[in-house]
């Protein structure tokens, strides 16, 4: 029986809701919304016997004069014109079988399949399996869901004339759609009408010829990165609600918020604009919990579907020097405690010397460990690591999520060697942003049936890492890191605590105030050829997330007035997009 049960619960397009409740896009495995046989006008039903199975309530699975009608005819012409299937044998083939082989063996695995379905299930819930199952073109699947793309209305409100065209549809999708053929569309469509015997006095209510195209969504034409989101949101649907995903239609409320995804999407855009290829990744969470607002794994989705922000695994570089530093506080080493910034050999127990350097070889004497985190001194930090051991600094970082595993001496300049995704290491900020206690991310809030009945709902509790103390004083280190140290940044907002750092995959940037926490992360090598053309505009971590912060701060320009000044933007120049960008700023 279990091997049928995918007749009767096919997947299903569940719904994405931002975090205001408007609807932030679907999530699919198939494209797919199934409805019980009752809402499905009796058009279709009688056009579809007609043409695909008119013995349908009479057989049990196999037709055998079809299929002799159809050996002759196959004979006689020498070729393959007709087939002998029956509705059951396609459903078998389509949501059973899921093969589309066309060899004798298959055939006959069809033809036992389809007579097992006929002894399971009666003729009503085959047919409306059938219907539910079926493949309309476009990605479409299922009749409910081709009625609303195609015909802009419900299964059950459908006349004779979209019920003609959506059978026909059937037997090839490609060939008789309206946008691919619309000569062969109405002629396909007078034929299924002629077959079932429907009126057709009336040539208006034919589909006009070359002026249909399939419907798209705002979503569809404006978010060419939001797809990033709703990856990571299935990923999470398929590994937490197994049980319900995608058989059942799910309302998913998410923690996207609308206004941060729209400024992650035009940051894209103008970013795309310079001629930048490389990867990327931004992620902003809520400043006091591990709530995901918004996030984009790459430059543009439909080009790079790999997901850099939660898939990548990357060397986080000096990122990790605030956490030997909160490890050292905790073993009672003071803020003030001075070490000397010098190139440095170290000779671990096993294994080969490492030398230690500075970026560009800068050295500056005895400093103490607070200024050395805000000047980012990879010599001094591998030293206070040295004393404090390896292991208290793998065990904090365990405790926020980062698996640093036994870890090495190579920690002090970001070495491990799983690598961390930039959303992982973006939560693990949680305790410097929140005080000392550690939030998991999450980017669902609830899940729920069609039904209202909530089988999911977020009750992740934070876990206190360390004193809020002890996240204040490096909270305030790093708020100088942004206004003296390595994350100066002109375009970069004043009295944010941010953190830079540099590894072999590329450059880093995390920041937070009271309300956003956020993190940019760009490829090395990212400067494009004649990209000096655009002067200011240079592609990096820190410069992403300077746009980015300006646009979350200040907003003036309305947001239906940015999907109307976009809704054209493949043919905006970079001017164009720039002046978009000073529109949306508020003095």
């Amino acid at each position: 029986m279990d091997t049928f049960r995918v007749v009767t619960s096919l997947p299903q397009t569940s719904v994405l809701l931002a975090s205001n409740g408007a609807v932030y896009g679907p999530v699919y495995e198939v494209n797919r919304l199934c409805i019980p046989l009752n809402r499905i006008s009796g058009s279709v039903i009688e056009a579809l016997l007609a043409v695909e199975d008119r013995r349908f309530f009479s057989h049990r699975g196999i037709d055998l004069r079809a299929i002799g009608r159809a050996a002759c005819v196959n004979l006689r012409t020498f070729r393959l014109v007709q087939g002998g299937s029956t509705l059951t044998q396609q459903l078998a083939r389509t949501a059973v079988l899921r093969r589309t082989d066309r060899t004798l063996r298959r055939k006959l695995v069809e033809a036992l399949v389809a007579v097992a379905l006929e002894r399971t299930f009666t003729k009503m819930q085959i047919l409306q399996a059938y219907l539910n199952a079926a493949y309309f073109g476009h990605n479409v699947y299922g009749i409910e869901l081709a009625a609303l793309t195609h015909c802009g209305k419900t299964a059950e409100t459908l006349n004779d004339v979209n019920a003609a065209y959506l059978v026909g549809l059937l037997k090839a999708p490609a060939r008789y759609c309206r946008c691919c053929d619309s000569m062969r569309a109405v002629a396909r469509t007078r034929l299924v009408m002629r077959l079932s015997g429907m009126d057709s006095t009336s040539e208006k209510e034919y589909p006009a010829c070359g002026t249909w195209k399939p419907r798209r969504s705002w979503a569809d034409r404006l978010r060419s990165t939001g797809g990033y989101a709703s990856q990571f949101a299935r990923r999470w649907l398929v590994q937490n609600l197994s049980k319900y995903y995608p058989a059942h239609r799910l309302i998913v409320k998410t923690t996207i918020d609308s206004h941060c995804q729209l400024a992650l999407e035009l940051v894209c855009r103008i970013v795309r604009r310079t001629g930048y290829s490389g990867r990327l990744a931004c992620v902003v969470q809520d400043a006091q919990s591990g709530e995901v607002k918004a996030l984009t794994g790459g430059v543009e989705f439909r080009r790079q579907e790999f997901n850099s922000a939660t898939s990548g695994c990357l060397q986080p570089g000096s990122l990790l020097k605030p956490f030997i530093l909160l490890a050292a506080l905790q073993k009672g080493i003071p803020l003030e405690y001075k070490y000397e910034s010098r190139p440095l050999t170290i000779q671990p127990k096993y294994g080969k010397p490492w030398a230690v350097r500075n970026a560009q070889n800068h050295y500056r004497g005895w400093i103490t460990i607070a200024d050395a985190l805000v000047f980012s001194d990879n010599t001094v930090y591998a030293q206070l690591l040295l004393d404090i051991g390896v292991e208290s600094v793998a065990r904090l970082l365990r405790a926020v999520g980062i698996l640093a595993g036994t870890g090495t001496l190579a920690l002090s300049t970001g070495a491990i060697r799983q690598g961390v995704s930039p959303l992982q290491i973006c939560t693990s900020y949680s305790i410097f942003s929140s005080l000392g206690t550690f939030w998991p991310s999450a980017i669902v809030n609830s899940a729920e049936t069609e039904e209202h009945k909530t089988v999911w709902h977020n009750t992740t509790q934070g876990l206190q890492v360390c004193s809020s103390s002890m996240a204040s004083s490096i909270a305030s280190l790093l708020r100088r890191v942004n206004d003296e140290g390595t994350g100066v940044l002109s375009t970069l907002p004043r009295g944010l605590a941010a953190k830079t750092g540099t590894s072999v995959s590329g450059g880093w940037h995390v920041s937070f105030d009271d309300v956003y926490r956020v993190l940019t992360w760009t490829e090395s090598d990212f400067l494009p050829v004649g990209i000096d053309q655009y002067s200011g505009k240079a592609v990096s971590a820190k410069e992403l997330a300077g746009r980015i912060w300006r646009l979350l701060r200040r907003s003036k320009l309305g947001f239906s007035e940015l999907f109307s000044v976009l809704a054209g933007v493949d043919s905006m120049s970079v001017r164009e997009l720039l002046w978009v960008e000073n529109e949306f700023q508020r003095p």
